[in-house]
């Protein structure tokens, strides 16, 4: 669930309930290992610990955040704290691009700069984020989240061969800093291909687009009636 993503949010949480969200969520016993709370940005230090105390893991999702200005999500204080952080995109509806390259680069950016120190959030741990770490957080590290025998065969594979992913120095900041979808040539999940050399293996594209151009424009329609 969302929590803690506004100030209006914390306000009106606090007027119906007298306690902050994620002082409320506590009462009712929801946060454990099993679960995880999208943004929470406005979170002060002891609301950080509880999370720590309780194995919570924290969705951040910095480009919808910095689209909606909500706030930049204490990321560092966190992770330092020892709660569990992963990334993503949040919506469509409020971020747009369900790009999860984007919010891997501008994580560790956003933390970087708000605290002052170029070397907090390295690359290798930004990656750390998305795969093993957060397969771990969810409670699939026995199956997915690293190129492991026994684990299913989730795959990307990315061509390099492009002049924004040469001169090749560190596999890591290369990934965060200047590969992003465009790279990506072929996708494995569970072993099976869904996308091959760029093209989907199991969705008819040109069919797809032909039905969301219309849904946008029925969409458009009622708005406007509206």
């Amino acid at each position: 669930t969302h929590c803690s993503e506004t100030t209006t949010e914390v306000q009106i949480v606090n007027q119906n309930t007298g306690a902050s969200p994620p002082r409320y969520l506590d009462s009712l016993d929801i946060l454990s290992d099993h679960t995880v709370l999208a943004h929470c940005i406005h979170l002060p230090q002891d609301e950080i610990d509880l999370f720590a105390e309780r194995g919570v893991t924290v969705a951040h999702c910095p480009i919808s955040n910095l689209k909606l200005a909500a706030g930049i999500a204490p990321i560092v204080p966190m992770q330092r704290a020892g709660v569990h952080v992963t990334l993503g995109t949040d919506s469509a509806q409020s971020s747009n691009d369900l790009n999860l390259w984007n919010d891997l680069r501008v994580a560790p950016i956003l933390q970087k700069n708000i605290h002052g120190d170029p070397t907090l959030l390295p690359a290798r741990d930004a990656v750390k984020m998305v795969t093993c770490d957060a397969a771990r957080h969810l409670g699939l590290g026995d199956k997915i989240g690293a190129l492991e025998r026994g684990k299913r065969a989730d795959v990307i594979l990315l061509d390099l061969d492009m002049l924004h992913a040469q001169p090749l120095y560190d596999v890591y900041a290369q990934i965060v800093y200047a590969l992003g979808r465009d790279n990506v040539s072929t996708v494995l999940i569970n072993g099976k291909i869904v996308l091959r050399d760029r093209v989907l293996q199991t969705i008819n594209e040109s069919a797809m687009m032909g039905n969301v151009r219309e849904l946008g424009e029925k969409i458009n329609a009622e708005a406007r009636e509206n």
